[in-house]
């Protein structure tokens, strides 16, 4: 049986990171995986809305789940309704990150620059 499906937000911005604090680090990667969940939700598939609402961002982890055992049928689904979400896409988290990897790098970046001025 399926256990939903989990999206992992690691952002590759390891040449900054390696010179953060333990504390620096989990705020970006919170900052980052709260900001990636957002973003990969307005995509979810919705139609009674138990989908989008099960959204799991574990910012200690940098992983977004939607824990629902059906999750696995829409996210391999080849096309979703678009009603009630019009912006609903199979493969959401993917999808998200084709469009939003530039501004979750460029998040990434500014979280990290904003902690070596503290």
């Amino acid at each position: 049986m399926a256990d939903g499906i989990s999206f992992d937000t690691n952002i590759d911005l390891s040449p900054l990171l390696s010179a953060l604090s333990e504390d620096q680090e989990r705020h970006v990667t919170a900052v980052l995986t709260e900001k990636v969940g957002n973003d990969c939700n307005q995509y979810c598939p919705q139609d009674s809305g138990d989908l989008m609402r099960s959204i799991i961002k574990d910012v200690s982890a940098g992983v977004v789940r939607w824990p629902l055992d059906y999750a696995v049928y829409p996210f391999n689904a080849s096309h979703v309704r678009k009603h009630p979400n019009p912006l609903a896409q199979p493969h959401w988290p993917l999808y998200a990150a084709g469009l939003h990897m530039d501004q979750w790098v460029d998040l990434g970046n500014r979280t990290i620059m904003a902690g070596f001025r503290d």
